[in-house]
């Protein structure tokens, strides 16, 4: 039996205000489909975050549904998908078990009682525990209407364990059981892409309650990474933010055969990579006319004093950019320094030309040149002449 894991989707996706449908887009036609069809599994498990945000964009909506018919329909192959903290869980909640009958099971309701799913293929069995987003208040309402006591659970770590209590009380072991779960395992390594969604350590989980699962297949951090003995992320398949520039990114794949399990992972080949370059912006211009890819999203490091619009000089070369850093900025030392000069300031006699050739010195630090301020009186005259 083969099984794919994969999460955090975030299908509908803005960065620096560009939406990456696109590469998603191309993520699945392009790269995740023709997997499938080399890979030929019997079974993908999306754990969380599809979706970027609670009320996805209709164009993000119209992508996955696409998919959904490419995998269950014409490939025959079984999704079973969890609900992460981004993913708006009750519209999810439609027509399970018509959708089950096509090989499409879908977790966004949190159910103690529920059984796994189970899968069978060449003579192996897998039970899939599929377990959406939930918090202690969610896990509480659950278990209270089902009829056990939940009034000690205040943390994801006792949400957890009065869950899985439960859920496991019958586990068959003479199947593979995988535990799908979106949440944040103690002492995992975090991305800036991804939201915060508790303080401190009270949104934790300790990945020891995994241990009775033969393969957690978890969702919500970015970065793939175990969890434990039995945790694992998959991490996101495309880069959402520049700290993620050196993780490598792939879809994981869970061999079965004699009821172990072999993960090994399956590359993704993205649209746009996304990585930063640096030095003087004449640097960055040469090196770019020698990059092969140079339609890579950059974030640009521009060293020494800050330049002149920096961003439309560097689109020129690389068109994807979507960020910079535009020098070296001097700043004043102490609170005290700051006001004392915002007072000067605004009691200076020498007008808008006073407060233009403080900011040079202060922010960029150097003098006014000639086209400076002949361009700034330019900008000036317009405005008054606006006025």
């Amino acid at each position: 039996m083969r099984i794919i894991h994969t999460s955090d989707w975030h299908l509908g996706r803005i960065l620096y205000k560009k939406s990456l449908l696109e590469d998603q887009r191309f993520f699945i036609y392009d790269f995740f489909l023709p997997a499938m069809d080399e890979l030929l599994p019997d079974a993908v498990m999306i754990s969380g975050d599809i979706f970027d945000r609670q009320i996805a964009p209709a164009e993000a909506i119209s992508l996955f549904d696409g998919f959904i018919s490419e995998l269950c329909i014409k490939r025959g192959i079984k999704l079973l998908v969890s609900t992460g903290n981004h993913d708006g869980a009750d519209r999810f909640a439609l027509a399970s078990e018509l959708l089950s009958r096509s090989g499409l099971y879908i977790a966004s309701h949190l159910d103690v009682t529920s059984p796994p799913v189970r899968l069978e293929s060449g003579g192996e069995k897998a039970d899939i525990y599929m377990l959406p987003f939930f918090d202690p208040a969610r896990a509480r309402a659950s278990l209270e209407s089902a009829g056990y006591g939940a009034e000690n659970i205040t943390t994801f770590s006792d949400a957890y364990a009065a869950v899985l209590d439960i859920k496991c009380r019958d586990m068959d072991s003479g199947a593979v059981n995988i535990l799908m779960a979106h949440c944040f395992a103690a002492g995992a390594a975090k991305s800036d892409s991804e939201s915060v969604m508790y303080l401190g350590t009270a949104g934790e989980v300790p990945p020891s309650l995994f241990d009775r699962f033969d393969y957690a297949a978890l969702g919500h951090l970015h970065g793939p990474q175990k969890s434990g003995e039995k945790g694992r992320y998959s991490g996101s398949p495309l880069k959402y933010s520049f700290d993620e520039e050196k993780q490598r990114k792939a879809i994981f794949v869970l061999d079965i055969n004699g009821g172990e399990i072999n993960v090994s992972e399956y590359p993704v080949k993205p649209l746009h990579d996304m990585r930063t370059v640096s030095g003087s912006i004449e640097e960055i211009e040469s090196a770019a006319k020698l990059d092969t890819a140079a339609d890579d999203y950059i974030y640009a490091k521009i060293e020494g004093a800050p330049v002149y619009e920096p961003m439309l000089r560097l689109k020129k070369v690389y068109p994807n950019i979507l960020d910079l850093k535009n020098g070296s900025l001097a700043s004043l030392d102490g609170n005290s320094e700051r006001d004392e000069l915002r007072e000067q300031l605004m009691h200076s006699r020498g007008g808008e030309m006073s407060v233009m050739t403080e900011f040079f010195r202060q922010m960029c630090g150097y003098e006014p040149e000639e086209q400076d301020i002949a361009l700034f009186k330019e900008l000036l005259s317009d405005t008054e002449d606006k006025a």
